[in-house]
């Protein structure tokens, strides 16, 4: 089969799942096409490894204009963007497959209640089957209208030699890692920890790394640093120094930070918005899951991680359970994941 991957913004976890895929030879060669977006890899040595074809988004084109032979099946990310959607007409137009990667999850406002109407009706028709990062996308694709046997998890994996738990003597530190942008719910995560401090909790240092549309600056007397954008090498420094990796987000459809920081051994914590917290989280044993993404209720988990990390036992069944949690993650679950849609494609035609 002649594969070609359509990939928004092509982040680095990406590009690192795409080329374990050309060594593994499980696809046999495939194209990579890809549209810019912040945190792409364009330019790396990631975008030359994998020959890379760059193009916009916002524009309809044909596998003629990229010179490129129309693939026995096309695997893309969105199904909204009409440069992808016109390459999904070339597909069927032809005979071929088309796989959709999709990382919803439901949520009770009206547009998600909308989306299984829209599914049944118009994508479960122009897509054969589905790839999902874990099981909140899968029930939201079953209720997309996809059988079962035509959904595959396993989208969002790493590399887990990059991210190692081995350092016993972690800080008394948690640690975000994102966007700061008001989804992100940086600024309530900030809150819920000056009110934790004034209270003289166990932990004693909140570090922020990234950047956005929100300005936070360091509040030394809280105990909270902010740094910008770092090298994967520096995260996963940080992930091994830090007690507790936090996404207090208000909506993420997985959150593969979390999948590092739970390779890296971190005791996790996240709100019920993030996909990967029901992955990756078992929530009173490698860390907690929020209910709801408040003040009150972000303070509180903080709490409740004291009694994971003042337990020396508690504590090292999480580290060891957050890693185990992580390696169902890894790479090669991506190139399991392909070779599984592989004999289910040829056992469809």
């Amino acid at each position: 089969m002649h594969f070609l991957i359509a990939w928004h913004g092509l982040p680095f976890y990406g590009a690192e799942n795409l080329l374990h895929l050309r060594r593994s030879e499980v696809a046999g060669e495939f194209d990579v096409i890809a549209t810019d977006d912040k945190g792409s890899i364009r330019g790396t040595k990631q975008d030359r490894d994998l020959s890379v074809q760059w193009i916009k988004r916002e524009y309809p084109c044909s596998f003629y204009d990229l010179g490129v032979a129309i693939p026995d099946v096309l695997l893309k990310t969105s199904w909204c963007h009409p440069a992808f959607e016109s390459l999904t007409d070339d597909v069927r137009r032809s005979g071929g497959h088309v796989v959709m990667m999709a990382d919803n999850t439901f949520h009770w406002r009206f547009r998600k209640l909308l989306g299984p109407i829209y599914g049944r009706l118009f994508l479960k028709k122009r897509h054969k089957a589905v790839l999902v990062p874990g099981v909140c996308a899968k029930k939201y694709m079953r209720w997309f209208g996809f059988e079962r046997d035509a959904i595959f998890e396993g989208l969002y994996c790493t590399n887990p030699d990059r991210f190692k738990g081995g350092n016993s003597k972690r800080k008394r530190k948690i640690l975000y890692v994102g966007r700061f942008e008001p989804e992100k719910n940086v600024r309530t995560l900030v809150a819920a920890w000056r009110r934790y401090k004034q209270r003289d909790g166990y932990f004693q240092s909140l570090h922020l790394v990234g950047s956005g549309s929100e300005s936070l600056t360091p509040e030394p007397v809280f105990g909270v640093s902010v740094s910008p954008w770092l090298s994967q090498r520096e995260i996963a420094s940080l992930m091994r120094e830090a007690d507790v990796l936090v996404l207090p987000s208000r909506q993420e459809h997985w959150g593969v930070v979390l999948l590092e920081a739970a390779l890296s051994g971190c005791v996790l914590m996240a709100t019920d918005r993030c996909g990967a917290a029901y992955d990756l989280i078992s929530d009173g044993r490698n860390g907690i899951r929020v209910s709801g993404h408040s003040e009150e209720a972000l303070f509180l988990a903080f709490r409740d991680l004291e009694e994971i990390l003042l337990n020396t036992m508690r504590k090292s069944e999480a580290r060891v359970l957050s890693r185990e949690y992580g390696m169902r993650f890894s790479v090669d679950r991506f190139v399991s994941m392909i070779e599984n849609l592989q004999q289910y494609l040829c056992c469809a035609e």
